[in-house]
């Protein structure tokens, strides 16, 4: 979505009261998606600058060592001196207040995402059909939400769990099925084996689908399936 943009904190120009405008505008908008529950949107955004600000903050001695300049040579000493330049040195300064802010306010926002997305998650329900110990390669989730709307999911077990949630994709099944009894348990007749998992994911409250309950679905059911592996 890009609200903060990439390259917020070096383009020009380099005016700290300017850039902690942006700063402050953003983390507005951030907070009022929160509020509307498009978790994961923002959550992709600030985990990516902040990845970029901890990188920036790690190498501000080495940026700081590229501003220098050649200033002469100490003969006692035999080395050479370094100064840097007052107009790079005030572009340093102000990033480096910049950075230390900006890490600081998004910290926060994150801090408040993840309890949103602990929240969400808690909304939502999980029942094996049947419940029965079996070795499962891939699966099907019914999501059933507040509004009686059921859409189905199809999955591939991992065959590693050490890598990243994200990597876990749920493939829309074609088709709803109704919402009824019967029809969940025909939907189960007719795909059930030894082979394939059958999760019913019941949620409490309504959430929008792509930038919140379907990357928390993956997530929740991702380590769902770790813990049974």
């Amino acid at each position: 979505m890009d609200i903060l943009d990439k390259n917020w904190l070096t383009s020009e120009p380099i005016d700290y009261e300017f850039k902690k405008y942006k700063l402050l505008s953003a983390a507005e908008v951030y907070q009022t998606l929160i509020r509307e529950n498009h978790i994961y949107t923002v959550l992709e955004e600030i985990e990516y600058h902040l990845s970029n600000l901890y990188k920036f903050n790690s190498t501000i001695d080495e940026i700081s060592n590229k501003l220098r300049v050649l200033k002469g040579i100490d003969i006692d000493t035999m080395s050479l001196s370094y100064e840097i330049e007052n107009e790079a040195n005030l572009e340093l300064e102000s990033l480096t207040a910049l950075s230390k802010d900006a890490v600081t306010f998004l910290e926060k926002i994150h801090t408040d995402v993840r309890g949103k997305w602990r929240d969400v998650e808690k909304q939502i329900a999980f029942t094996q059909i049947p419940d029965r110990k079996a070795v499962y390669t891939e699966g099907y989730v019914i999501l059933i939400t507040k509004n009686s709307k059921q859409s189905v999911y199809k999955f591939t077990k991992p065959s590693d769990f050490r890598g990243s949630w994200k990597s876990f994709k749920l493939t829309e099944f074609e088709g709803e099925i109704q919402y009824s009894m019967s029809d969940i348990s025909s939907f189960v007749e007719k795909h059930d084996s030894t082979k394939t998992m059958i999760i019913r994911a019941d949620v409490k409250k309504v959430f929008p689908l792509d930038t919140c309950l379907l990357p928390i679905l993956s997530h929740k059911l991702f380590n769902y399936l770790k813990v049974g592996s």
